[in-house]
């Protein structure tokens, strides 16, 4: 025999008023990460340590850029 609920028509309780054990609950907290698009994290990740590093980065990629044409050049 199948169990059913005594009142079928009481919505389910949502997941954050059921007791979840810890394990379940950090499967669900990455799954809630990853469904996140990876580009987004990247540019979340570059915006908090404010401009000043984007700026010091950039300069750094073209340095590279440079360096990388003069050693095609020699």
């Amino acid at each position: 025999m199948f169990c059913r609920r005594a009142n079928p028509r009481t919505p389910k309780k949502p997941i954050y008023a059921t007791k979840i054990s810890n394990t379940h609950r950090r499967k669900l907290k990455k799954l809630r990460v990853s469904r996140r698009s990876k580009r987004e994290n990247r540019t979340k990740s570059r915006s908090r340590y404010g401009p000043s590093s984007s700026i010091s980065s950039t300069i750094s990629r073209i340095c590279s850029l440079l360096t990388f044409n003069y050693r095609k050049i020699l």
